[in-house]
């Protein structure tokens, strides 16, 4: 305890260490301890909303004094007034009590009941209705009570939503009280209020109230994309949303499968424009995985062209993948000398010669596989001065020589 003591004075501005320590006091059941760690470290994080929560959760678990933690969550609330993650807190420790609460009066009923039957049998006592009566009333009394909490709950909510806008935060509710018994009319408000909200479109509406309910009941979720609030969402919209829901995934085209739609309704014969057309339009990430693509598929429809191709190929920019795969095709071609001189105008771009472990290796292979040892030594030389790891290279390069 000492140490942690001297650790938060040293370090006041940690906020880790407070939570080591207070986590470490409730194991030993330091419980008074805890409560005065995360009161001295919200005096440097009082933007922290989980220091608050777990505040008010240790005053509330051991001291059953709702009333305190209220007066917490409420000055945390009015500290961060724009934080969503304040209300849910607030929500969830009253939601909390409750439960609490409940379980306490089952348990203390069940030994008032068994306590009276007990007495009802050693004593005979056939008319002690009254008293049972009044047992029972006393359940219902503090049942009312707990019943008026879900004001409180709603008051909660209410507030939020003042200081809050957005059906976003709206929904967050729902979950935490989706399964409640008491909260079904809650609930139904805070539908009724995303639904109708006025500021943002009903598509997307739609799709935060089903994305919502969808885990909590799947059927619900369906049920609200035939809602009538909701004609005006286009026909497509809902579509994919019910297929979010039933999970089927939706396939989202990128720029790269647009291009090969287009190129592939081409004809053979005009393939190629085509193909030079789309490599300088596309968006720069597939521009590799495009030319890949457009040397596989006139190697198979149109290979008397594929060396003109590759040259302007060249001419543009490319990345190491697909440097790679101009060289293969040279070498499975036993066109030695193009496949080292496209090496060498890869490695003159300081980035690849920079990062690329593959393009070094597959060269110095190239030079042994061709017994050009001279090169080799060179190419070591350039790998030496360019590379950023240069025994990652050799040891990968004697890794291959062994396995082969």
């Amino acid at each position: 305890m000492q140490l942690y003591s001297r650790l938060i004075r040293r370090y006041p501005r940690m906020l880790s260490y407070y939570m080591e320590y207070a986590n470490w006091c409730k194991s030993i059941e330091y419980h008074l301890t805890a409560v005065n760690i995360y009161q001295r470290a919200l005096k440097y994080f009082s933007r922290d909303l989980s220091l608050w929560d777990a505040l008010s959760q240790e005053i509330i678990e051991h001291n059953s004094d709702i009333q305190t933690a209220r007066k917490i969550m409420q000055l945390a609330i009015e500290i961060n007034k724009k934080s969503e993650e304040g209300y849910l807190c607030y929500f969830k420790i009253e939601l909390n009590y409750i439960h609490k609460l409940k379980q306490s009066i089952k348990i203390r009923f069940k030994d008032l009941n068994k306590s009276e039957e007990m007495k009802m049998e050693e004593e005979n006592q056939e008319n002690n209705i009254n008293e049972q009566k009044e047992i029972n009333e006393s359940l219902q009394q503090l049942q009312n009570n707990v019943n008026k909490l879900w004001k409180i709950l709603t008051i909660i909510y209410t507030n939020g939503i003042e200081n809050i806008n957005g059906v976003e935060f709206k929904s967050k509710f729902i979950p935490i009280i989706y399964h409640e018994e008491n909260g079904q009319e809650l609930k139904k408000q805070i539908i009724h209020d995303i639904i109708n909200e006025e500021n943002q479109p009903k598509d997307v509406i739609l799709e935060v109230l089903c994305n919502t309910l969808s885990p909590l009941n799947k059927q619900e979720a369906l049920d609200m994309i035939n809602n009538d609030m909701f004609k005006e969402v286009s026909e497509e919209k809902k579509n994919k949303i019910k297929n979010k829901i039933n999970g089927v995934m939706e396939i989202i085209k990128t720029s790269l499968d647009y291009a090969i739609e287009r190129i592939e309704k081409t004809h053979v014969e005009d393939q190629i424009e085509t193909m030079k057309k789309e490599i300088l339009n596309i968006n720069r990430e597939y521009l590799g995985k495009l030319k890949i693509y457009c040397i596989d598929i006139i190697m198979k429809t149109n290979i008397n062209e594929l060396n003109k191709f590759i040259e302007w190929v060249l001419k543009t920019s490319c990345d190491e993948e697909c440097y790679l795969k101009i060289i293969h095709y040279f070498i499975s071609q036993e066109e030695i000398e193009k496949a080292k001189k496209v090496f060498d105008e890869a490695l003159i771009h300081e980035d690849l010669a920079y990062h690329s472990l593959n393009l070094w290796l597959e060269y110095l292979l190239l030079c042994r596989n061709s017994n050009d040892f001279k090169l080799s030594q060179k190419i070591k030389s350039r790998m030496n001065a360019s590379y950023s790891n240069p025994s990652e290279v050799e040891f990968a390069f004697e890794e291959r020589i062994n396995n082969n």
